[in-house]
């Protein structure tokens, strides 16, 4: 740590390179923490309205039954699926979308820059690290 401190003072351009990459990574760390904010938020609100929707439905299904159907079908039960069944449905369908919308993003975007060149992986075959990098004997 001494070491670097002394490198720091030594060359007062390297810690202006430093504090420039610093706030590089801070930036982007803000950046992906508003995005995150509003893909949660979005996909809350989704959520919640595919459960409304439901429950909407339920409910419309529920009224349309005859008397006979609510005597052979306890209450309690068709409570219990228009709360809790809907309620899971709900917690499910937000994380569902969103690690979908995730998954594809990464493979559609960034797995196709995580690829190496072709000139890139014959050098580091040859034990080169890069690969503009000569290969070490």
């Amino acid at each position: 740590m001494a070491r670097v401190a002394t490198q720091v003072l030594e060359r007062p351009s390297r810690a202006a390179e430093w504090a420039k990459q610093a706030g590089t990574v801070i930036g982007a760390s803000l950046v992906s923490g508003v995005f995150l904010f509003l893909q949660r938020r979005i996909l809350i609100g989704i959520s919640r309205n595919v459960e409304y929707d439901l429950r909407q439905d339920f409910y419309a299904h529920l009224v349309d039954q005859p008397l006979s159907f609510f005597h052979e079908h306890r209450i309690g039960d068709l409570m219990a699926r228009a709360t809790n069944d809907l309620a899971a449905v709900r917690q499910l369908a937000g994380p569902m979308i969103m690690y979908t919308l995730q998954t594809i993003f990464v493979v559609v975007l960034i797995l196709p820059m995580e690829q190496p060149s072709k000139s890139g992986r014959q050098n580091r075959d040859r034990g080169g690290d890069y690969e503009n990098e000569e290969p070490r004997p």
